[in-house]
């Protein structure tokens, strides 16, 4: 924060200087090591100007010399707080000697300071998982050049990455169309057992009331008065059988069900890969669906060619909200913690949002050592395949490295988790 001492105005904080930066321009730097959840100082002051009457008809965010000289990062180690008629600069990691002070342009206080608007007066402390945590509120734990592998908000590790582009496909969503033919299925095998057994008229009354078809006559006529509660209850089997043949056979085994899952998932990405042939895909099994990395150039989050991926693939509009959102793509590289953890250990993490307090460091630590050891055995996911060009990225393929490292995506015995 800008002091006054006896030799006059001081601009910055004494753990703070300006030099030459390599993202833009000049930059802040630190001088000395700074804690996480340190305040620096006010980066912008509130001006309110132009009064007529009880309305201000101007209103000014002035900068200081810390917002001034503080650079945008995808990754940013401070972020802006709003407090009455300050915004104040609030370190979100511990930053060693020299690293380079940053914050992210595309949070939205800050945008709108810049702007000269209205801001919420505090910053919501809120994780990934409401996509709203503007930036990601976790633990660093390793940075790869301008990506970062963090710890969420239960315990595993995850990539983040301003431009290279991945997207998981849920073979939930791959079979939702099947589940939900499957429930009308049961619709009509209810339908039918109800009829035949306790409303025989249920079946008549529905088709000539909804559908005005008198379907009584129908069946006097042509089906030597077959009670349609049978023919509607064996119509819903047959069909139920049908769409569950198409998921690996209603008595197929694991393995048969989950190849037929894989086959559908990779339809999409293969008719996305013959509209851009010049595009390069790894494809990787996790434990619910398929991972797709792009390797033949790097992206920004918000570009429309990306959101005509995410749509092709049909990608969790959660993920797909928090890439925009965040101005990153993220993935998974470690196992889920309920998936490898012994049962007389606590299943998530349930801190909260990072940082957390310094009375929980130690039991953290103790539940991460605990987590590491179990998650030693297990992989995230295991590549399969490739589809498309084949033209690899420099940025992507370094990033693939670490990925791959992370996940033992090609370590097959393990068990994916």
């Amino acid at each position: 924060m800008a002091e006054f001492t006896g030799t006059g105005y001081i601009p910055l904080p004494s753990s703070l200087h300006i030099k030459d930066s390599p993202i833009h321009g000049q930059g802040l730097f630190a001088k000395t090591d700074i804690t996480s959840d340190t305040e620096l100082g006010e980066s912008h002051v509130f001006l309110m100007q132009d009064w007529d009457g009880d309305e201000v008809k101007r209103k000014e965010w002035l900068r200081t010399a810390l917002g001034a000289f503080i650079n945008h990062s995808s990754t940013p180690n401070c972020s802006v707080e709003i407090r009455y008629n300050v915004a104040e600069l609030i370190t979100l990691q511990d930053i060693k000697t020299g690293d380079e002070i940053t914050v992210t342009y595309d949070e939205e206080a800050f945008k709108q300071l810049i702007a000269g608007e209205e801001v919420e007066r505090r910053e919501k402390r809120v994780s990934y998982n409401g996509s709203d945590g503007v930036p990601i509120r976790e633990e660093v734990v390793q940075y790869h050049g301008e990506a970062v592998v963090t710890r969420n908000l239960y315990g595993s590790l995850c990539l983040n990455t301003p431009n290279v582009l991945f997207a998981d496909i849920d073979f939930y969503n791959v079979h939702l169309k099947q589940r939900i033919s499957a429930f009308w299925t049961y619709i009509l095998m209810i339908f039918g057992y109800l009829h035949y057994y306790f409303t025989p008229n249920l079946i008549y009354n529905f088709s000539w009331n909804v559908l005005g078809v008198e379907l009584q006559y129908y069946t006097a006529k042509y089906l030597n008065e077959i009670n349609p509660g049978l023919l509607v209850f064996g119509l819903g089997l047959i069909l139920w059988l049908i769409i569950k043949s198409r998921n690996g056979g209603p008595y197929g085994s694991d393995k048969q069900r989950g190849e037929k899952s894989t086959a559908m998932a990779m339809a999409p990405i293969k008719e996305f890969s013959e509209l851009y042939p010049d595009w390069h895909m790894r494809v990787y099994r996790t434990p619910a669906g398929l991972r797709v990395m792009v390797m033949h150039d790097v992206f920004n989050p918000n570009d429309s060619v990306v959101q005509e991926f995410f749509d092709a693939l049909e990608t969790d509009p959660q993920y797909v909200w928090m890439c925009k959102r965040q101005n990153c793509f993220r993935a998974r590289v470690s196992p889920k913690p309920w998936r490898v953890l012994a049962n007389d250990v606590e299943q998530k993490l349930n801190q909260g949002v990072w940082p957390v307090g310094k009375d929980l460091l130690a039991e953290r630590k103790a539940w991460v050592e605990a987590y590491d050891s179990a998650a030693e055995n297990f992989a995230s996911c295991h590549f399969i395949e490739e589809v498309g060009s084949g033209s690899v990225n420099d940025a992507c393929e370094k990033l693939r490295v670490v990925h791959d490292k992370y996940c033992k995506a090609d370590e097959l015995g393990l068990k994916i988790a």
